[in-house]
Order: C-alpha cells, then structure tokens, then sequence
C-alpha cells in the first residue's frame, strides 16, 4: 500500500529488524521562462568579395589515456553466529532450596518457562526478563528443590538442562556467540581411545569431553542401545586445562555425545573398560561440511577407507525402435524453469549380495572400506557376541561371519552405524554388504 519493497536476506538464529521511514521527495529545479521578445533588426550587410583562405596546418590529435578501472569491493562474508547457554555461577547459599536466576543477554522482555527434567512432579513455571527488578535481561526461578531442569526461552529456539543444587543459587547466561571469519560451526575430534572391539561384560568405561569455549556448557551423553541420557558440565581443570567433563560407569556399546548449542555430534564405541577422550573446537570450515556425514569413529578410531567399486550389471540388449516419420510443427520453445536439486543424503545401507546352499546355516557380514567394526546378529531376545570386520578375508576385504545358525528371521547391526533384516533358509548361507552410499 505504499509502493515500497525491500529484500532481506535470513540467516540462522539472526534476528532482522526492518523499517519504513517516510522522506520528503528531492527538488527538481524548475526552468524559468523564456523571453519572447524578437531580436532587434540589423542592417543588411553589403556583400564583400570571398578571399581563399591559406592552408593551416592539421595538428597531431594527443593520445588519449584510458582511464583507470574502477576497483572491485571485497566481499566480507557475514560471521555465522548462534545462541549458546552456559552455567555462569554457582553460589551456596545456606539455605534449603534453590534459587535460578535466567540471564537473556541483550534481550528485555523475554518469556523463560522451567520445567522438571528429572521425576517428581513440578508445575510448569514461567518468568519475564526486566520484570521482577533483578536486570534488565534476567528473571528468577525460587525456592526450587534439587534436581535437573529444562530452561526454555521463547523466542531463540534453544533450551538447556541444568542442575540445582540444595540450598544452591544458579546463574545461566544466554549469548548471541559469532564464529571467527570463515568458520560455519562446531567439530569434534577424538583425542583417544583404548577400547576395543569386543565388549566386555563390566561397565568401567569412561568418557572425558572438553569443550573449547565459555565455561558452564552442557554435554550430553545417550546411548544409542538403551536410548537414555546423561548430562554434564564443563568445568575449568587446571591440570589437564581447559573446560572439562567426565562420564563414567559406562557399559558395552554405542553413545552419541554432543556439545549442546553448537550442532556437532559425535558417537563412540565403549567397550566396558576402555577410556576415550573427545574434544569439541569451534573450527569447521565449508571444506569439512562433507566431513559432518561420513560414519563415526567407532572401535579403535577405525575410519572407513576407499570403498572398492562395484561392477555394473551387464546391460540387456532390447529391439531398436522403429522410427515413424512425423511432421514438424513449429512451436514457441517454452523457456526452462529453474529447477532446484536438493543435497543428496548419504549414510551406510544394507544388501543381499549373495546366496547358496552351504549345508550349515551362515550369515556373512561386510562393511565396504570399514575395518576392525563390531558387527552383532539379533534374533527375537537373542544376541551374538561381537565380531568385528576383517576377519573372513575368504568372503572379501572387511569381511566377518556367524555359522551355525537355525533357519528364521535376523537383524545384523552394524554397530552404530545401520541395521539390516535377513530371512535364513535351512542350510543356507547369505551374505550381507553394508556400503556408504546415498540414501533411498
């Protein structure tokens, strides 16, 4: 309605104010009237004979100097920037309940809900920022019994669980974190690991995580077996340095552990008595994006190598068609819609890629460019012990086996990494093949 468009550009967790001013229009200067008065009469000249004029000399025209190209603007690209949530402070405070002050930085106004993260029963309760004369950006959250608690602020997308303490007063921060230039987010890398492939009936495992940023960041721990999750917080420790925390008592299997807040995931193979070490860098690039979908370190920091190429199945010749003659028809050539291809998906399927009669039924398992990965059979209430990869080379590279089997329905899990459902005929062997392709 007022004849005015502007185009913006959206970023992630990138708030956009847009406004309309209204401006007076620029003077254009009017042109004054010309004067209509005719000009004087002169008096007819008398006509003079015509002298020939002499020849003048041309003179050399001076080069011309181009001129100087006009320089191109550096383009600066925006930094990307997210939300981030840390526990800034813990004070005791000698009473018997807790007390959770939310801090929104930057931001007045601001609804925060709580709630319980662990059981016991806890009405959801709700707090403005600037509102209860604690700061301009910070509400509180009182006589709270101990325990873990959801923090969600409306208006961010993101939510943290946190910790209160007995008689304990927790401060939380909220920032708006820019990456340096050329940085897109977060990666994990696997410092160490002294487990094996073959679990282990204890759960003495451990998992150290350190978090390359702001202390009070939350690490998140769930196993990918029985589905539950853990919680920790990073701490300063000034022996090992930098932020640091630790999970233990850890059984056989796989878990995924993330840095909250920053999107980077990671999944470790445990085996009930080893020790692993991740540590999460603000550090990836556009280069290591392609990074982001490939398979987890699981095992021994096995990396999936070069899988070898499949050969192509031999064409089948069919009937050249027979053409029809057909009278052109002039028609507009319609001009083509740009069209969008989405990002194709990648991850680790499964297939059937051989089956004979062997006398014993056999299921034979390989990962394509995966060594030294347990691979596990289900069937109803039973499971297999772990066998890693590599150790059939009779049926290819990264190959294992599992023979002796009655005929029925099974699961082969690689762990971790994807799950693949067989039928097992009496005396019958199969042979299964996991690749890294694209999805489906």
């Amino acid at each position: 309605g007022r004849n005015a468009t502007l185009a913006v550009a959206l970023k992630p967790n990138v708030v956009t104010r847009v406004e309309f001013t209204l401006q007076q229009p620029t003077a254009t200067p009017t042109p004054s009237a010309t004067s209509t008065n005719p000009p004087p009469l002169l008096p007819t000249p008398t006509p003079r004979p015509t002298n020939t004029p002499l020849p003048t000399d041309t003179a050399t025209p001076s080069p011309t100097v181009p001129p100087l190209p006009t320089a191109t603007p550096i383009f600066t690209p925006t930094p990307v920037s997210r939300w981030v949530g840390a526990v800034d402070a813990r004070v005791p405070t000698g009473g018997s309940a807790g007390t959770l002050a939310v801090q929104i930085t930057g931001i007045e106004g601001m609804a925060v809900r709580l709630n319980r993260l662990d059981s016991g029963y806890f009405a959801e309760q709700r707090c403005v920022t600037g509102q209860d004369r604690q700061g301009q950006d910070v509400c509180h959250f009182q006589n709270l019994p101990p325990g873990w608690y959801t923090i969600s602020p409306e208006g961010i997308d993101q939510s943290m669980p946190v910790r209160v303490g007995d008689g304990e007063q927790v401060r939380v921060v909220f920032g708006l974190e820019a990456l340096p230039p050329g940085i897109t987010g977060w990666q994990a890398v696997v410092r160490g690991n002294s487990n094996g492939v073959t679990a282990h009936p204890q759960t003495d495992s451990r998992l150290r995580v350190k978090v390359d940023g702001r202390r009070g960041m939350i690490v998140s721990l769930t196993s990918a077996r029985l589905g539950v999750t853990r919680y920790c917080e990073t701490v300063p420790n000034p022996v090992l340095g930098g932020n640091l925390c630790e999970f233990g008592q850890l059984g056989p299997g796989v878990y995924h552990v993330a840095a909250l807040h920053t999107n980077a995931v990671q999944s470790v193979f445990l085996d009930g008595a080893g020790e692993a070490e991740l540590e999460f860098l603000p550090d990836a690039t556009f280069a290591t994006q392609a990074l982001l979908q490939a398979p987890p370190v699981v095992g021994r920091g096995a990396i999936p190598r070069q899988a070898t190429a499949t050969p192509l199945p031999t064409p089948t010749r069919t009937p050249a068609p027979v053409m029809q003659p057909v009278i052109p028809t002039e028609t507009p050539t319609p001009t083509p819609a740009p069209t969008f291809t989405p990002t194709p998906a990648f991850g680790w399927q499964g297939r059937v890629v051989e089956t004979t009669v062997a006398g014993v039924g056999t299921i034979g398992v390989r990962a394509a460019g995966l060594k030294d990965h347990p691979v596990v059979l289900h069937s109803g209430s039973w499971q297999s012990d772990p066998q890693p990869t590599g150790t059939k080379p009779e049926l290819g590279d990264y190959a294992t086996e599992f023979g002796g089997l009655p005929p029925g329905e099974y699961e082969v899990e690689l762990i971790g990494l994807a799950t693949f459902k067989v039928t097992l005929e009496g005396g019958q062997f199969v042979l299964v093949e996991f690749r890294f392709d694209r999805l489906n």
